[in-house]
């Protein structure tokens, strides 16, 4: 049956594939097939934008919690006596640099395994080590979601490990810093991650053979500082 269909609202992102399957004009008539097409690539704009947006959230939301190593450098830093100052804003930065590496290469793959028969205890199947499994290229994930969820949790990591350099301030060397930092960050902190966060984790909410049907973790609060 002939249909009239109204002007879309401006306020929709109209793309061209958008336009081309939605160009019906004031009072201009238009049959079931059209409309079903106009339909679903209003249905893929929406699906695209829903994408773009959460990726940019996520991004927002990462740049915030990179935002508590300066917090932490400046507490640290009152904390002790003047000549400390620059070894513990050195060491702050360790947990940026150094951390980062170690989260990269190791401790982004213990803490999410994207295999489907993955270990409920820690990541292992090789997927995240170095981002090798790594997708920006397909599906909804082509708008960098792999990437910015990676810098996401390397900013949890980093400030995990950025919590106890107060309690080892004026009190730790150097280099028994660096292993620290390669400890929890390489090791303890994706183990804890991989509990609860992962799909394959024994405490995680998104396994339905969790432990007590899993843990639900707010913003961070049991993985991150109680690890």
């Amino acid at each position: 049956l002939p249909l009239t269909f109204a002007i879309l609202p401006p306020c929709l992102h109209m793309g061209p594939q958008l336009l081309s399957a939605c160009n019906f004009g004031p009072g201009v008539t238009a049959n079931v097939s059209s409309l079903t097409a106009c339909a679903m690539a209003l249905r893929g704009q929406l699906e695209a934008d829903e994408s773009e947006t959460n990726t940019f959230y996520l991004l927002f939301c990462a740049a915030l919690v990179f935002l508590m190593q300066a917090g932490f450098a400046l507490l640290s830093a009152g904390s002790v006596r003047m000549r400390s100052v620059k070894n513990i804003l050195l060491k702050s930065v360790m947990d940026a640099c150094f951390g980062g590496l170690v989260w990269y290469l190791i401790g982004f793959g213990f803490a999410y395994d994207n295999s489907e028969d993955g270990n409920a205890f820690i990541g292992g199947s090789g997927h995240n080590f170095a981002l090798s499994g790594a997708d920006d290229t397909t599906g909804k994930k082509d708008y960098g979601y792999d990437a910015v969820f990676f810098f996401f949790q390397y900013c949890f990591a980093a400030a995990a490990a950025t919590i106890t350099s107060g309690a080892v301030a004026e009190r730790c060397t150097l280099v028994g810093y660096c292993a620290y930092v390669f400890a929890i960050v390489g090791f303890v902190y994706p183990t804890v991650v991989h509990w609860v966060w992962d799909k394959h984790g024994f405490l995680s909410a998104f396994n339905k053979d969790a432990m007590l049907t899993g843990m639900v973790d707010f913003a961070g609060s049991g993985v991150v500082h109680m690890t």
